[in-house]
């Protein structure tokens, strides 16, 4: 769900704003209501995308209160569909050494807590809810192995990891986590910012799906590399344009 607060540079771009309101929530209640009747077997992930102001977390990205507020409301909106999924944040960063890693947990905890609590406010069973990897921006779930989430029994909780990496990596970012967790790939790609390459991400593919471990592709767009589609908008913003796979798109349909 990407969001902006007043005053951000991206927000010029959105009508009327990319404020996380009544509207826009409504907004995505719609789409997902139309997801649910149209592919009776599609599940969503709505995840805390860009920026860290609009969404109230931490400059490393973590959740807080604020965030958590903003959860509630999104529950709030869209919990009655059951094949909706939330995920926490996006991607918490650096933290390599893992210095860190109690204090993200924390924050994930106390996120899942607060979802947890509105659902049962409301009537809802429990989502699935997605915690990103503590370090790295969202990498690693080394400390999840030993820490899981314990808010609401830990019950219906993914481990979301975004292993933009050289496939010798995957073995300690997603194959040993997923031998006692449920993990989930929330990105990856041949990123020109990353190490991984077109091979690289095809044996991710190859490897997950021999495994049974669900994988989004980065991402359904034409200029946010790396892009399934071709840019065929004239820099426009995507109306009516023809939507053709790009290599990488290609590629990824090839595994579905």
């Amino acid at each position: 769900m990407e969001a902006y607060a007043p005053g951000e540079a991206l927000n010029q771009y959105c009508w009327p704003d990319c404020a996380i309101n009544q509207r826009y929530l409504q907004d995505i209640a719609e789409l997902i209501a139309y997801i649910g009747a149209k592919f009776k077997h599609v599940q969503v992930l709505l995840s805390a995308w860009n920026s860290k102001t609009a969404w109230g977390t931490t400059a490393l990205n973590w959740p807080t209160a604020a965030t958590n507020a903003l959860w509630k409301q999104v529950v709030t909106a869209v919990g009655q569909h059951p094949h909706v999924w939330f995920g926490v944040a996006n991607e918490p960063e650096s933290n390599y050494d893992g210095a860190q890693d109690a204090q993200v947990w924390h924050a994930m905890n106390f996120a899942v807590a607060a979802i947890r609590e509105q659902e049962a406010a409301l009537g809802m069973p429990a989502h699935i809810v997605a915690v990103q990897g503590t370090r790295g921006w969202a990498r690693s779930l080394a400390y999840y192995m030993t820490h899981p989430i314990t808010a609401g029994q830990g019950l219906n909780v993914v481990y979301e990891t975004h292993p933009y990496n050289i496939a010798a990596d995957f073995q300690s970012l997603f194959i040993n986590p997923a031998a006692s967790l449920p993990v989930i790939i929330g990105e990856f790609g041949p990123a020109t910012i990353s190490d991984m390459t077109m091979a690289h991400a095809e044996t991710l593919m190859q490897q997950c799906n021999a495994l049974g471990l669900p994988w989004l592709a980065w991402t359904l767009h034409m200029r946010c590399p790396p892009s399934l589609l071709q840019d065929l908008s004239n820099n426009g913003c995507g109306i009516s344009m023809p939507l053709q796979l790009s290599d990488w798109g290609k590629l990824v349909k090839q595994y579905l």
